[in-house]
Order: C-alpha cells, then sequence, then structure tokens
C-alpha cells in the first residue's frame, strides 16, 4: 500500500502578492486558473514552498512578503 497525502485546504496569508486566501479542494482534482497577474503562480509557489521548501523555479530563497510591504 503507497502513502498518501490528501490535502483539504489551504491558507496563504502575507505570501508574495497574496494577503489572505483560502483554498478548499472538494474533489480529486481542483483548478486554478485566471488572467495573467492574478496570483495563480504565486499559488504553486505557495504549495511547492510548503511541500518541498523551494518554490516553482526550484529556489529555495525568495520573496513571500506581499508587494505592497516592500
Amino acid at each position: 500500500m503507497q502513502n498518501q497525502i490528501i490535502l483539504e485546504e489551504i491558507g496563504i496569508t502575507n505570501f508574495k502578492g497574496i494577503k489572505n486566501l483560502k483554498i478548499v479542494f472538494k474533489n480529486r482534482t481542483t483548478k486554478i486558473f485566471g488572467d495573467n497577474a492574478e496570483c495563480k503562480t504565486s499559488i504553486h509557489d505557495a504549495f511547492r514552498w510548503l511541500m518541498f521548501g523551494k518554490n516553482s523555479g526550484g529556489k529555495t530563497t525568495f520573496e513571500i512578503k506581499p508587494l505592497d510591504e516592500l
């Protein structure tokens, strides 16, 4: 038997351009889509940083503060 991680929800606060966001995963597959500059990559980076300690580009150090606090 394989081990599984079942992600039910993720809360993102003060991460890159995201001030506060909660995503509840209700189905086996969740699609995140939108126009350019609507934080899709930031959501991806938050998930990868949580799970693997690096962003979508493989970097382990990057800016995680909201853009308005720079």
